[in-house]
């Protein structure tokens, strides 16, 4: 019992700011219940998903799996409905969406960055980019431009065919 009480404290020890710690240490010990971690002091979010200007990483965790999710169901749904190459081919697995369009038109990569809290694209028609959640979507901030816009031009040309990339989960900015 005695090593789980000390993996339970280091949890409560990541919850907790630093400077607090001594003095919470001392007053407020972390409580286990039916392996529960209970902390007067633990607060988790429900409501923004910045705070201070800065995502969580639990948030951007929930973000970008229903980002990835539904751009895998839109990739999936365009091999399904669309005269595509042979080689087509959209697989998620680990948190990295791979995209075969054909030997010609090459491979999207789109993958999740949590230690940078962003979600990184390869195109093989413009090349590299990084995207900041804000206002509600992905934005590279170079341009300002989503990456939601991105996918629907270069994908839209590629098949020839208007491709709405902006419906998919967090697709398109907020309403100021």
């Amino acid at each position: 019992m005695r090593p789980r009480f000390m993996n339970i404290f280091r949890l409560c020890s990541r919850l907790i700011p630093h400077k607090q710690m001594p003095h919470l240490a001392r007053e407020l010990p972390c409580y286990v219940k039916n392996i529960t971690f209970i902390h007067p002091a633990a607060h988790f979010s429900t409501g923004s998903i910045l705070q201070n200007g800065q995502m969580s990483e639990m948030d951007y965790h929930i973000v970008a799996d229903e980002t990835m999710d539904s751009l895998t169901e839109a990739f999936e749904d365009i091999g399904d409905t669309l005269s595509c190459d042979p080689e087509y081919d959209a697989q998620y697995s680990s948190g990295v969406l791979t995209v075969k369009i054909s030997e010609k038109d090459g491979t999207y990569v789109i993958n999740k960055q949590p230690s940078n809290l962003q979600i990184w694209l390869s195109s093989p028609i413009s090349g590299p980019f990084r995207y900041d959640f804000e206002d509600g979507t992905w934005v590279y901030k170079r341009t300002s431009r989503t990456l939601h816009e991105l996918l629907s031009d270069e994908v839209s040309k590629v098949f020839n065919t208007p491709i709405d990339f902006t419906k998919c989960s967090y697709g398109s900015r907020k309403k100021s």
